[in-house]
């Protein structure tokens, strides 16, 4: 399943969708059906629709394209992918905010994060933990 994301299919996917990413969004601009569509045409056949896969694309989607304080629903999709591992329960701000500037595709490095972001970050992080296993 896996191999069959590759560098390509992202990118493409990303030139397809220009407004993948806005500012103020939480998020990807993106469903997980316009996903599947572009992969889809992207290997010019119909694989079998499978929801961890199209969460894996997102994920890496998520991961490559510019993100900003606000996005972050998809800053924790990036920081649950990078950080299987971390101990939400004792996650501090501040780690937060450090992991968030660290990410290479973060844009807003030299920005100030705003009041209560990392709460907001941790919460959704916590959700896909829980409720997403790949």
């Amino acid at each position: 399943m896996a191999n069959i994301i590759s560098e390509q299919l992202i990118d493409y996917i990303i030139k397809e969708r220009n407004d993948l990413i806005k500012k103020e969004a939480t998020g990807l601009n993106i469903s997980f059906d316009e996903i599947y569509d572009l992969l889809c045409r992207f290997y010019d056949a119909v694989p079998v629709k499978n929801e961890d896969l199209l969460l894996t694309i997102y994920i890496e989607i998520c991961k490559k394209v510019p993100l900003h304080w606000n996005n972050y629903e998809a800053i924790a999709y990036c920081l649950n992918s990078l950080y299987p591992n971390s101990d939400l329960l004792e996650i501090e701000d501040d780690e937060v905010i450090e992991k968030v500037i660290a990410l290479p595709n973060f844009a807003d490095k030299e920005a100030t994060p705003p009041e209560d972001i990392a709460t907001a970050i941790i919460t959704i992080w916590v959700e896909i933990y829980y409720n997403w296993e790949l």
